[in-house]
């Protein structure tokens, strides 16, 4: 396996087209296609379905894509470091994270890349998707890591995508359907809702699912960027909220709240990295990135290990 053909299997896998990943890549068709396969056949597995229309991951392919993004971060980072030591240039990173991120993925990665002593200086800023893009756009920082809304687009920054991340409906430990099983989304409409606010909180989904239901969307009365006061305000009042579940698991705080499980319904957000294209990140930015992403993915282990 070679860090080419895992980077020419990532530009597959975004465009979902041999000849478009070609295109980006500045290589020919045959020629990708010819590396695709050889890797195919270097770990025994088809990774994409083909199709006169495109390419779709095969479950395979599915499994190996987590693991083939960490690689071809891990690479970059490693060549950044040490280009980085060759230069003489220290490694400081200004990162912009979402208020629930503060609380559970973030510090986790962080703590195993700058719990040690050292060179580097981490600088961290909460903010809501739209404060934080215009950071990324201004220079103020590096990177930004959080929930994108789905239709977001903007040709100045590239944005990895780093994990979807399970949201869940949530009440306060005397809430009258705390003890309730099977709930449906008709039984969630007779309560006001306390909902975190900006483009990227999931509440989209939210919506979504009561509209697509034939419901009326969910009654937003208090609007916030902060997660202790969403604690807070829910136990002490019959309101509900929507937050990520695996905040909830980590969180000591959220001890007292209660996960409510709504029938056919499962909602997620996706987690990515956002930084601008021209921009040269710093070597251990990339490390942070890669980490994120390793302690989301084993988040997302434990979570599925929970539902078993």
């Amino acid at each position: 396996m070679e860090l080419k053909q895992i980077r020419h299997f990532l530009a597959v896998a975004e465009a979902g087209s041999l000849g478009r990943a070609a295109q980006s890549l500045s290589i020919s068709q045959p020629a990708l296609s010819k590396s695709i396969h050889r890797l195919e056949e270097g770990l025994k597995a088809p990774l994409f379905h083909r199709t006169p229309r495109g390419t779709s991951l095969t479950r395979f392919g599915l499994s190996f894509l987590d693991h083939a993004r960490v690689m071809d971060l891990e690479a970059r980072s490693a060549h950044a470091e040490l280009s980085a030591m060759l230069g003489g240039r220290r490694g400081d990173v200004t990162l912009g994270i979402s208020p629930s991120m503060a609380r559970y993925i973030v510090p986790i990665a962080a703590a195993r890349i700058f719990g040690a002593p050292g060179q580097c200086r981490l600088n961290i800023i909460t903010g809501m998707v739209d404060d934080l893009i215009r950071r990324v756009h201004s220079g103020a920082l590096d990177v930004a890591i959080c929930p994108l809304p789905a239709n977001f687009s903007d040709s100045e920054v590239e944005y990895r995508h780093l994990a979807d991340e399970e949201m869940t409906v949530v009440a306060g430990g005397t809430h009258p359907l705390r003890r309730r099983r099977a709930l449906q989304l008709q039984d969630l409409q007779a309560y006001d809702w306390i909902l975190p606010s900006g483009a990227g909180s999931g509440r989209s989904a939210l919506v979504r699912a009561f509209l697509n239901a034939g419901y009326e969307p969910p009654r937003s009365m208090v609007d916030t960027d902060s997660i202790s006061f969403v604690y807070a305000f829910l136990g002490t009042t019959q309101f509900l909220s929507f937050l990520p579940r695996a905040l909830l698991d980590v969180d000591r705080n959220a001890r007292s709240l209660t996960v409510l499980r709504v029938a056919g319904q499962q909602w997620k957000r996706n987690l990515t990295a956002v930084y601008l294209k021209r921009a040269a990140l710093p070597p251990v930015c990339l490390r942070l990135i890669a980490e994120i992403h390793t302690v989301l993915v084993e988040q997302r282990g434990k979570a599925g290990r929970r539902s078993r």
